[in-house]
């Protein structure tokens, strides 16, 4: 893999992921020349997408938790995607498209 486009980033104790780095439209390159802020900007990022999947885990979780025992389905599955914006913050979108992340969640009963 070339790695003149991609940042390192060491998510916890799991491991490293690779992020593919692009130039914006208005400022192309300038930015890339520091590669230790482009790593660091890059983390963040990764750390906003799994704040905002756990956000809506949890909210899915118990949603279904409050359901009535009788009700409650054997399992369930939730899918959605993410996608992130230069100046925005993570945005669930729809799981297909332009989801720069697609995230699919399964919980079963015990």
């Amino acid at each position: 893999m070339d790695m003149g486009n991609w940042a390192e980033v060491q998510v916890g104790d799991y491991g490293t992921i690779y992020v593919e780095v692009t130039p914006s439209q208005q400022e192309g390159w300038r930015e890339a020349g520091r590669p230790a802020e482009i790593t660091r900007k890059a983390a963040l990022e990764f750390e906003r997408v799994m704040e905002t999947v756990r956000t809506v885990a949890c909210g899915f979780r118990d949603g279904l938790e409050r359901l009535e025992e009788k009700t409650r389905p054997d399992e369930a599955t939730l899918e959605f995607g993410l996608k992130l914006g230069g100046e925005t913050d993570v945005a669930v979108v729809k799981a297909s498209g332009e989801a720069a992340f697609k995230v699919s969640l399964t919980w079963k009963r015990a």
